[in-house]
């Protein structure tokens, strides 16, 4: 059914009618007149201050229902336009740990992780540092070149980052507060920041002098099992996804499933 759109007119018309009703008010005979019986007391005058008031009203009354349904169509389109943004952000977060989260590493070691919390768990750390970031992952880009592992880590969270920072950047006025907090931290976390982001420097740092030497996934042996960024990392990246509205189970977001 198609609605009908109130012109911004109407606007004026409640005051322009209580000005016209003042002035009859003030100037005109009496309205009401007290020696006849029942209805008849009202003077012809005093019905038309009555019709004035009743225009007033109805005027009224369909401004605040078109004001009432503009308002209910621009609170529609934020939620849309925040939903996409959403969705947007959420797709930006896994892009930055796609190669860890869908990995083929899994396969022979554990179980793949379904959700953050399950890179805490002692066995993917493991299968973790035995990962040597300078050996071939399965991952290609159509180049016929094989791509090593700490070059994808940091191709995958520089592009990830980059995205998150674009879609701050367009829906920043639709993001609640929380949402932009979360995605900050994620974004100047110390594990992304100073690991995945510059883990191609780390890889050339430590291979300048010997190209063959390995080097694995955690630095240090004792990082292992106790990595406080690493942690938060992936705490900060639980956060986001839930924000972002990804499937939740068991109160823990879920890989792939926006």
């Amino acid at each position: 059914m198609k609605r009908i759109h109130l012109p911004k007119f109407l606007d004026y018309i409640p005051p322009i009618i209580a000005f016209a009703a003042a002035v009859v008010a003030i100037v005109g005979t009496p309205k009401w007149d007290g020696t006849a019986v029942g209805i008849a007391k009202i003077t012809p005058l005093g019905w038309l201050v009555l019709g004035i008031g009743l225009m007033a009203l109805m005027a009224t009354v369909l401004i605040t229902a078109r004001n009432s349904r503009e308002h209910a169509q621009q609170w529609q389109t934020r939620e849309r336009i925040l939903a996409t943004g959403k969705a947007q952000l959420l797709r930006a977060v896994l892009h930055t740990i796609h190669p860890l989260s869908s990995s083929f590493i899994w396969r022979n070691q554990c179980d793949a992780p379904e959700s953050p919390a399950d890179f805490l768990h002692p066995s993917r750390r493991e299968t973790l540092a035995a990962l040597e970031l300078t050996s071939v992952s399965p991952y290609k880009d159509g180049s016929f070149e094989d791509i090593k592992w700490h070059q994808m880590l940091e191709r995958a969270a520089t592009e990830g980052a980059s995205r998150i920072v674009t879609t701050l950047q367009i829906f920043s006025t639709y993001f609640p507060a929380e949402i932009i907090e979360t995605a900050t931290q994620f974004l100047n976390c110390e594990f992304l920041q100073m690991r995945l982001l510059r883990i191609n420097d780390l890889v050339n740092a430590n291979t300048h002098f010997n190209k063959a030497r390995p080097v694995p996934f955690f630095m240090v042996k004792e990082d292992e099992m106790h990595n406080q960024s690493y942690e938060e990392f992936w705490m900060l990246t639980a956060s986001a996804m839930t924000l972002c509205g990804a499937e939740v189970s068991k109160g823990q977001p879920l890989f792939g499933r926006p």
